[in-house]
């Protein structure tokens, strides 16, 4: 398990989703499934960061 955060990247090729904002959702020690802040994708790409021992769903409005 990671003990620091981790910046991630998703590609969003061929799900026709280049532009829109994604909701994160932290599942970890102290959260179960709580709403994060919003951030945007960008060029078909979502960049976010991962804290560490933690699990973060994304759900992506268009």
């Amino acid at each position: 398990m990671m003990r620091s955060a981790s910046q991630v990247s998703f590609g969003l090729r061929n799900t026709g989703i280049t532009t829109g904002t994604v909701t994160p959702y932290l599942t970890n020690g102290s959260s179960s499934t709580a709403q994060q802040a919003a951030v945007a994708v960008g060029g078909g790409t979502l960049n976010a960061t991962v804290p560490a021992r933690s699990l973060v769903t994304h759900t992506i409005q268009r």
